[in-house]
């Protein structure tokens, strides 16, 4: 056999190798996991019904118990306290 045969032959032996390598590592780990079925069920819950069950009402502000006037005037009396408060609230929503 010539050097270029040998190398040839090397070539394509190092090359199967890589496929085999690819299949085996990669392709049949993947197939894997898309034949799996999933654990969890990805149903939604039906949360209408408890709504309708349950009347949600949402007290206004005189029956809560709030003063506007007396909220406006703590909040003009310190900006700096009543922004801050406004932050930690907005980070609070997130």
């Amino acid at each position: 056999m010539s050097q270029t045969a040998v190398l040839m032959l090397v070539r394509w032996l190092f090359a199967g190798l890589a496929v085999a390598a690819l299949v085996l590592y990669i392709v049949r780990p993947l197939l894997r996991i898309v034949r799996r079925k999933p654990d969890v069920a990805f149903e939604i819950p039906d949360y209408t019904q408890i709504i309708e069950e349950e009347e949600l009402e949402l007290p206004n502000a005189e029956e809560a118990g709030f003063d506007r006037n007396a909220a406006i005037t703590r909040a003009r009396a310190d900006p700096r306290a009543t922004a801050l408060r406004v932050q930690q609230w907005l980070k609070q929503k997130r």
